[in-house]
């Protein structure tokens, strides 16, 4: 509901705010998903694909 006393500036923080949660809480997931879904014979199980990928970024200073 847009209420008019509220400024304009204070939408686009909310918004902002939301926008950049979001994006932290499920880029994570997004990224295990991805790695199962393009190599399904190696990454078959979440948690040893997590443990594998941290491996990975470990290993390679990322």
């Amino acid at each position: 509901v847009y209420d008019e006393t509220i400024h304009p500036q204070l939408y686009f923080v909310c918004g902002l705010a939301a926008g950049s949660i979001a994006a932290v809480v499920t880029q994570p997931a997004d990224v295990i998903k991805t790695h199962m879904q393009t190599d399904s014979k190696k990454y078959k199980r979440i948690m040893s694909t997590v443990l594998q990928i941290y491996q990975v970024r470990r290993d390679t200073n990322h």
